[in-house]
């Protein structure tokens, strides 16, 4: 499980269009610095796109669901 910055990089299983409601995909590693590991090669529905993507794909509809710092 890769670990990414969510402020720098928009990934699939960091939006709100992404079908993860309970976000159990992802998982805070460090908060200072906005650090998030998640299970990057999982599918799930993109309510934006209307099609299964892969949790490290990224689109314009990028919404973040995270509080960032």
């Amino acid at each position: 499980m890769p670990i990414i910055n969510v402020k720098k990089s928009k990934r699939c299983a960091f939006c709100t269009n992404w079908d993860d409601k309970s976000n159990e995909l992802i998982r805070l590693d460090n908060d200072e610095y906005n650090l998030w590991d998640y299970d990057n090669s999982t599918f799930r529905m993109c309510c934006y796109r209307n099609e299964e993507t892969k949790a490290s794909s990224y689109c314009n509809g990028y919404n973040c669901k995270v509080e960032l710092k």
